[in-house]
């Protein structure tokens, strides 16, 4: 069984066109996972969330899901810990806009772009580059996070290049 927790960013009912024997539930929440694992679930896809409102899912139930046997597909969460456990030097998180900012840029024209920001004010300010409980681990490890736009042709190759516009979440 495939269980798939959407978010805002895509329809079940669209998603149902590619994955029709899937499960569809809302975004997940602590919990959730452990739940899926238990209720059957052979493989898990995580789209979005609302990690600024609700429990994140732990990386506990990650690890559970992971050694049960169950394929876990995901964003945020499942990169930290999969970075914290190789000893990764960054985390890269593909995203719509070109870094992180103080305000939502696609709604507030004055948003400022950070260049560089701490984990510190990410966590302190919920600056939303992902869930709290990946920051955290993030910067548990020292894995710094570069937020680049993954939409803008090239942009990752100008990234791994240095030359990319993107920001860096660091200690």
């Amino acid at each position: 069984m495939i269980v798939v927790f959407v978010g805002p960013s895509a329809r079940p009912e669209d998603l149902a066109t590619i994955l029709p024997e899937a499960r569809f539930l809302p975004p997940a929440h602590r919990g959730d996972v452990f739940h899926a694992v238990r209720g059957g679930a052979r493989r898990i896809l995580l789209i979005d969330g609302y990690f600024d409102t609700v429990p994140a899912v732990w990386h506990k139930e990650l690890l559970h899901a992971l050694a049960s046997d169950v394929v876990v597909y995901g964003a945020s969460s499942i990169g930290a810990l999969r970075a914290a456990e190789m000893g990764c030097d960054a985390l890269l998180k593909g995203t719509s806009v070109d870094g992180v900012y103080d305000a939502d840029p696609k709604k507030v024209s004055t948003a400022k772009r950070y260049d560089t920001v701490s984990f510190q004010k990410v966590l302190a300010d919920n600056l939303k580059v992902m869930d709290a409980s990946a920051v955290a681990l993030c910067r548990d490890n020292n894995i710094p996070i570069m937020v680049f736009n993954i939409r803008e042709q090239g942009n990752l190759a100008r990234v791994l290049a240095g030359s990319g516009v993107a920001t860096v979440v660091q200690n």
